[in-house]
């Protein structure tokens, strides 16, 4: 989902994922930052800084999918970034596709 900011600030707010505990992530482009945002009380809790102004999406892998993947675009960006998450911070795994001779892809 992309939003435009309702802020004076000039970003665009890109909602990626939401993680184990419910909490929703979003990459604020022109902000240069990924926050993690509370799922009922809607603040923010977890602020990711990046050396890039435009982050476009994240997603969690890894062993224990604890760590976040982050995407950017741009003149000063179009790279990929990753952080190991602190607290037990964790992803979810994303299901399965099977198909009908019993093939499994994992979903991208």
């Amino acid at each position: 989902m992309l939003f435009p900011s309702t802020t004076a600030a000039t970003f665009l707010i890109y909602i990626n994922l939401a993680d184990a505990d419910g909490f929703v992530w979003a990459a604020l482009s022109g902000a240069g930052r990924v926050v993690r945002i509370h799922p009922t009380l809607g603040h923010v809790d977890f602020i990711v800084h990046l050396p890039v102004k435009s982050p476009t999406s994240c997603t969690f892998g890894g062993r224990n999918l604890d760590t976040l993947f982050i995407t950017t675009r741009g003149p000063d960006g179009g790279g990929l970034y990753s952080l190991q998450m602190p607290h037990g911070i964790r992803g979810l795994a994303e299901p399965e596709l099977q198909l009908e001779d019993s093939t499994s892809i994992m979903a991208m």
